[in-house]
C-alpha cells in the first residue's frame, strides 16, 4: 500500500485483522473438529456467528468510519496474495522445502 496511498493504511491493517481473525478461529474450530470428530450444532452457528461478526465490521468501516473499499479488498486478499507469493517461492527453491 505504500507503493499506492498511505491513506488506504487503515483500511488494509482493518481487512487483514479480519482475515486474521477469521483465520485463527477457522483454525481452533478445525481443531477442535478433529479430536472430537464429529460436528455439533453449535458448530455451525459458531460459524455463521463468526461470519456474522466479519460482515457488521466491514459494513461499520465502509459506513461509519468511511475507510475506502479498495483498500478493505487489499487487505482482505492479501491470504490469497501470501499464497500465490508463497508457491513462487516453493518452485524457485524446492530443495529448500523438501
Amino acid at each position: 500500500t505504500a507503493i499506492f496511498q498511505l491513506d488506504l493504511m487503515p483500511s488494509v491493517m482493518l481487512g487483514c485483522a479480519v482475515i486474521g481473525f477469521n483465520y485463527y478461529w477457522t483454525v481452533k474450530l478445525v481443531q477442535k473438529l478433529l479430536q472430537e470428530r464429529k460436528l455439533l450444532a453449535l458448530d455451525l452457528l459458531f460459524i455463521l456467528t463468526k461470519f456474522a461478526i466479519s460482515v457488521i465490521v466491514l459494513f461499520g468501516a465502509l459506513t461509519y468510519l468511511e475507510l475506502p473499499p479498495m483498500g478493505l479488498l487489499i487487505g482482505l486478499s492479501n491470504v490469497a496474495l501470501a499464497a500465490i507469493v508463497y508457491s513462487f517461492v516453493r518452485v524457485m527453491n524446492p530443495h529448500k522445502f523438501a
